[in-house]
């Protein structure tokens, strides 16, 4: 086999159909992209993370809360971002997984309002800075 017909049947594998999704063909090709961005999309994350922490504990002298919740924060942004495109570029639209998801985030929201207080709660305290990491709380 010469190097021409090997570099042409990998061409035939890589463009070959799995499936279609909503008139987009998924091939395997498609599949190779969308996993070297969920890839690339975590390394950068954690990469940005650890950058934010070293930099703002510099900044800080020490505070660690502060640090943890913009470093946090950012990761999931990156996350959601990078996410999101993976799932565009593998055709899948992304209008009706918002909307649905907007829809799923109410019931949740219904469902879970002490949860989700307590988290927004926790980030308050920890941005303001009145407990930080290692406190000891007293609750009677």
């Amino acid at each position: 086999m010469t190097f021409t017909e090997l570099l042409q049947r990998t061409h035939q594998i890589l463009r070959a159909e799995l499936v279609v999704i909503a008139g987009t063909p998924i091939t395997v090709m498609t599949l190779v992209i969308l996993a070297a961005i969920v890839i690339i999309t975590f390394k950068v994350a954690g990469l940005l993370q650890r950058a934010v922490e070293r930099h703002l504990m510099k900044r800080s002298e020490g505070d660690m809360g502060t640090a943890g919740v913009v470093s946090r924060l950012l990761r999931y942004i990156v996350l959601v971002v990078g996410l999101s495109i993976g799932l565009n570029t593998a055709g899948i639209n992304l209008s009706a997984l918002f909307a649905a998801g907007a829809l799923f985030a109410v019931a949740i929201g219904f469902a879970m309002q002490n949860v989700v207080a307590n988290f927004v709660s926790g980030i308050i305290l920890l941005t303001e800075r009145v407990i930080k990491p290692g406190d000891i709380l007293e609750v009677e």
